[in-house]
């Protein structure tokens, strides 16, 4: 059987601690069947890592993976998404499509933010568990697919179970295998080693030479209490790299930034608990429109901030230095193959198009950056918002703005 260094190795899973090690050396024994699995966690934990090495080491390993995030979709178009529709189903629709489960035969369909599926969807999910059978929208015969059904979720589904949000049959069904991931700071001795990951990656792919890190600044790093879990330290990683990692970083840089990661969330908006006071149900959809357009607004500020670093790569400077997995010294960059040194990004093709081409509009520039990203993670959607710095619900509308839905 494979050993779990293999697995973080093959997968590119990053870490030592005993509570990852625990969930990696159940992975190949849950991938040699057809068993449906459950991972449960924090947002930014790494759910869809698991489902790679799960599909990964199955017998369907040569088939489709095919990734569908509940959440992002809009509700009035799940079923369609999920399941395909016929010509002239609903509006709009001028063709049959092929839907998720179709598209998937014989693969593994990963349902992440399950919790977040309606309550109909989740009625005709259960008949594809239980007898592989299925109908398009709009279609009046009864269709079968053999998929592997891996689903996710932040929520604690037992508690939607009781508040009659999710259906008590499908989330027995699903659970049958439960895997839990650890939330970043439950875990705090692989910080520095994702960390150190992602710095390298970043380095590389903006053709950054860092100067390096102290000691100091790694132990706020690993001290800190990270909600966002490990795409908040991804993405602070990303930012400080770019915006300050040609100078030594320091305590009183990573603090800045930590402050900056600390600003108030839509989960900490008020929650109107009496529905029966209609001002109040106002009150909330206030909120809720306000935290909306915040999103959206960082969503054009992270799309125009990522135009802005492909266009142009900071030239190499000074000499790197990197930092030690475990808090204590400096290495100069020369003291290990795995020094910033040795790596040199080249332009992409389609960036140094870009910047050839002065005619080019900022609708333009923003439609070759979705779609490069679509096809670098061969349109993989949460991984393209995610180096995107975008939302997936923002993604898919720009998607479907430029014609990107193939």
């Amino acid at each position: 059987m494979i050993s779990v260094d293999e697995i973080k190795a093959r997968f590119d899973i990053i870490g030592q601690s005993a509570k990852l090690h625990d969930i990696l050396k159940v992975i190949p024994q849950v991938a040699r069947t057809d068993i449906s699995v459950l991972v449960t966690g924090e947002s930014g934990t790494g759910k869809e890592v698991i489902a790679h090495a799960i599909h990964g080491l199955s017998g369907r390993a040569s088939e489709k993976l095919l990734i569908v995030n509940c959440g992002a979709i809009p509700e009035g178009i799940l079923e369609s998404e999920l399941f395909g529709h016929e010509k002239g189903a609903f509006t709009g629709a001028i063709e049959a499509r092929k839907g998720y489960f179709e598209l998937a035969n014989n693969g593994t369909l990963f349902l992440d933010e399950i919790g977040d599926m309606p309550l109909g969807v989740q009625v005709k999910i259960l008949r594809v568990l239980e007898s592989g059978e299925y109908m398009r929208v709009g279609g009046a015969s009864v269709k079968r697919t053999d998929v592997r059904i891996i689903a996710a979720t932040n929520k604690d589904l037992l508690h939607e179970v009781q508040s009659r949000r999710f259906r008590e049959d499908l989330y027995y069904r699903l659970k049958a295998v439960q895997l839990h991931l650890p939330a970043l700071h439950e875990r705090r001795e692989d910080i520095p080693l994702l960390f150190r990951s992602f710095w390298q990656e970043f380095a590389r792919r903006y053709n950054i030479t860092p100067a390096g890190i102290t000691p100091e600044a790694v132990t706020l790093l690993v001290n800190y209490h990270w909600p966002g879990n490990i795409r908040e330290l991804r993405n602070l990683t990303e930012s400080l790299l770019v915006l300050d990692g040609s100078r030594p970083v320091d305590e009183t840089v990573i603090r800045r930034y930590l402050t900056t990661q600390s600003a108030p969330s839509m989960s900490r908006l008020p929650v109107v608990t009496d529905r029966h006071q209609p001002e109040k149900i106002e009150i909330e959809y206030l909120y809720r429109m306000m935290a909306d357009l915040k999103t959206e607004l960082m969503d054009i500020k992270n799309l125009l901030r990522h135009l802005t670093l492909t266009a142009q790569a900071p030239a190499p400077v000074g000499t790197p230095l990197m930092v030690d997995p475990f808090p204590g010294k400096l290495l100069p960059a020369s003291a290990s193959s795995g020094g910033f040194a040795d790596y040199q990004l080249e332009r992409d093709h389609d960036q140094a198009d870009d910047k050839e081409d002065p005619t080019l509009s900022l609708s333009d520039l923003e439609r070759r950056a979705v779609e490069d990203a679509l096809n670098r993670h061969q349109g993989n959607r949460r991984k393209a918002a995610e180096e995107l710095q975008i939302s997936e619900r923002t993604l898919y509308r720009k998607i479907k703005e430029y014609g990107l839905d193939h």
